[in-house]
């Protein structure tokens, strides 16, 4: 007797769909978009639905409409990309969708083809515990909304990739691991003063055991404009970038919050290099902050490689870019470490 194969699931953008895991694994190619105000939802324990694009264009979940459009992967393997060894230009579009990972959950946006976008603006993620997204694409996006990340790990490889508007969360509680985000800008050859990392109006707030890392591996610059990353508890925060710019006019401020060993650390991208330069560069006032008025103790660390002299910290102080509790601060509030490795570490007293 032959055996059973589940009917294809037959996606449809015009209702609210549910993928159990009576479907079983599926690899389905065409088109899925997903009209404003329906949803999806995954509820497939270990199975895997793979949503290849068969055409040029961009797959829609949400839109601009007021209509709540929900994208929910509770159990189960999401993939979304186009077939190989095709370089179809998908485009997959999370505008104004509210999107949900939980449990063992992944959603991955494979999208390893020139001029193919992943559009990340939705009106806000929430990355429960022990979920994962991946997004690989030419180029990802997120805008005005709110990524909630809880002991679970988002990753991000992009030629370009922007965030603006966006305010993105990370803690954990104290009996998971600590939620990550890693993001890498990968090199392109087609554009090669194309890729950049963009974060404008952009708030990073860090908290519990949670790590964040960007990592450039392009000369292009990483740029923050009017921007806020903030780490607390012990919260880590690492920045790989041969070429770091904060323009004057949108400032962007490094925050230190405590009360434990949380800590910012800036690295060059390639071996020998430094992401900061205090005596070429000038930066703009208050670039880094250490809260103390509303904790007890502080043990948060600021680490700068390359940068472990005299002559780096003393004009780091000239250029008043230390403050405590949004005020100037001056060397006698500090104690400043010179690794032997040439790295800087610069903690409150």
């Amino acid at each position: 007797m032959p055996a059973m194969t589940n009917p294809p699931f037959q996606w449809n953008p015009d209702e609210n769909q549910t993928y159990t895991e009576s479907d079983g694994s599926q690899q389905l190619t065409g088109v899925f978009n997903k009209t404003c105000g329906k949803s999806f939802t995954m509820q497939a324990l270990n199975q895997q639905l793979s949503l290849l694009v068969s055409s040029n264009g961009t797959n829609v979940w949400g839109g601009t409409c007021n209509s709540w459009t929900s994208i929910a992967l509770d159990e189960g393997t999401l993939t979304f990309g186009a077939p190989a060894p095709e370089t179809a230009y998908g485009r997959l579009s999370l505008v104004g969708t509210d999107i949900t990972l939980q449990q063992a959950a992944r959603f991955n946006a494979n999208l390893w083809v020139y001029d193919s976008s992943a559009f990340l603006h939705p009106n806000q993620m929430n990355l429960k515990a022990g979920s994962a997204v991946e997004i690989y694409c030419a180029e990802s996006y997120a805008a005005a909304g709110f990524i909630n990340i809880d002991s679970a790990r988002m990753e991000v490889k992009s030629p370009v990739m922007k965030v603006e508007s966006c305010k993105v969360s990370l803690s954990s509680d104290a009996m998971s691991p600590g939620a990550s985000v890693f993001m890498e800008c990968i090199p392109q050859t087609v554009q090669s003063d194309f890729p950049l990392v963009r974060m404008t109006d952009a708030t990073i707030q860090c908290a519990n055991a949670s790590t964040m890392q960007i990592r450039m591996q392009t000369a292009q610059p990483l740029v923050f404009l009017d921007s806020t990353v903030s780490v607390r508890d012990s919260a880590a925060v690492e920045i790989y970038a041969d070429n770091l710019a904060f323009p004057a006019a949108d400032p962007t401020r490094f925050e230190i919050a405590g009360p434990g060993a949380c800590t910012i650390k800036f690295y060059g991208a390639t071996p020998g290099t430094q992401a900061l330069d205090f005596i070429k560069n000038i930066y703009s006032p208050g670039l880094f902050r250490f809260a103390r008025k509303t904790v007890p103790e502080n043990r948060g660390s600021l680490l700068i490689a390359k940068c472990g002299n005299a002559f780096q910290y003393a004009n780091m102080l000239k250029q008043q870019l230390l403050y405590v509790d949004d005020q100037e601060a001056d060397a006698s509030m500090f104690n400043q470490l010179y690794e032997p490795n040439g790295d800087l570490i610069i903690m409150l007293k």
